[in-house]
């Protein structure tokens, strides 16, 4: 188990998008799978015997649809390679995905949120891909073992499991591995720069994603960034620079037209309710914030974006953000999706304000669209007391 734990943040660390000109080449063929009693092979036991686990998982969404679409992508980028990925997607509302030695592919839903289309959706699975087809993780697997030592490289494992245990992990670590991280994310950002570019997708998509990291990062400074994944990643300003010079070679080639982008915004928007309410439970009310602002300027319902503008300030609590969620949530209950929600939380604002009548109107409204909702003997009880 312990070893399970030390393979997340191995393939957890290989995520997002340049350096060199060079053209790269897969190291390994379609189809390839190691001899068992190799080390690689012993690898591979490990992550098929994850991978078993996930697929009963409840941490898995099992939306069809968009899985199917990730799976598309996926597939038109891996090529001949198409075969051996297998794709999930993952309830976890940080910015992530990661690539294991045995094809699995893990998206984050945090990701879904922060990419715009499908060229920078394209672009962190380009990223992913790319890792795999250069057989990083395998390298990274014996070289921690080489610099670390199996007892701090399962501390390293610890810290992907739990962000609060990332100080242990950078005790542990060393300059050596730190820079050999490094070295494989900028081969990963320049050759999924190729593999976007060379299925038209634009490859300029990576920069504007990794601009808006940057400033939704910058958005917080509440808390410490420094997490385990930026510490073993390039800095943002240096790895934008790097993409910036490899993408001179392509120029722009968008593939994302409007079919495109409602195809992948409405998928999005079918989960956006499960999403946003993971993203919120995060506390970084700034990062969600500049996250919002990003969604409402690329055509999100404004429903969504009023009533989640309004959850922020509800559950942010500084001075003047109730007063600010009370008028967003009245303007998002005149939308049919965000109305039952709006009512009851209007409900339980105003009852906090002594506003009993405006209370009881909002709270009539809730049960009235959602007749048989579970919540329905907590409003009948405070429909009572304000009766």
């Amino acid at each position: 188990m312990r070893l399970l734990l030390s393979l997340l943040l191995l393939f957890a660390s290989l995520a997002s998008v340049a350096e060199g000109a060079q053209r790269f080449e897969p190291t390994l063929p379609p189809g390839y799978a190691p001899d068992k009693s190799t080390d690689e092979g012993g690898l591979w036991y490990q992550v098929e015997r994850f991978e078993e686990q996930l697929q009963t998982s409840p941490h898995i969404i099992r939306n069809t649809a968009l899985t199917e679409y990730l799976e598309e992508l996926v597939c038109q980028l891996a090529g001949d390679y198409c075969g051996s990925i297998r794709v999930y997607l993952v309830k976890n509302p940080h910015f992530n995905a990661s690539m294991y030695p045995n094809g699995m592919m893990h998206v984050h839903t945090g990701l879904l949120l922060r990419v715009a289309n499908a060229d920078e959706l394209g672009a962190v699975l380009g990223h992913e891909l790319a890792h795999y087809l250069r057989s990083h993780s395998i390298d990274q697997w014996r070289n921690a073992k080489k610099s670390l030592g199996i007892a701090a490289f399962i501390d390293i494992g610890l810290a992907a499991l739990h962000e609060d245990l990332h100080g242990l992990a950078r005790d542990v670590a060393t300059v050596g591995l730190m820079r050999y991280n490094r070295e494989q994310e900028s081969e990963a950002d320049a050759y999924g720069v190729q593999i976007i570019a060379t299925h038209g997708y634009d490859p300029a998509a990576s920069v504007s994603l990794w601009k808006y990291i940057e400033a939704e990062r910058g958005a917080d400074k509440s808390k410490d960034t420094s997490s385990i994944f930026f510490a073993t990643h390039p800095k943002v300003e240096n790895r934008i620079a790097r993409l910036k010079q490899h993408i001179k070679r392509y120029g722009k080639n968008p593939k994302t037209d409007e079919t495109d982008l409602d195809e992948f915004q409405n998928l999005v928007v079918a989960e956006y309710e499960g999403l946003m309410d993971e993203q919120i439970a995060l506390q970084e009310y700034e990062q969600t914030a500049e996250m919002i602002d990003r969604h409402a300027a690329i055509g999100y319902p404004d429903s969504l974006i009023k009533f989640y503008r309004a959850e922020l300030h509800r559950q942010r609590k500084k001075f003047g953000d109730e007063r600010a969620a009370i008028d967003l949530y009245r303007k998002a209950a005149t939308f049919e999706r965000t109305a039952a929600r709006s009512h009851r939380e209007l409900g339980y604002l105003y009852i906090k304000h002594g506003l009993n009548d405006a209370a009881k109107d909002a709270f009539e409204s809730y049960l009235e669209i959602t007749p048989n909702a579970d919540d329905r003997e907590m409003i009948n009880f405070y429909l009572e007391t304000l009766r």
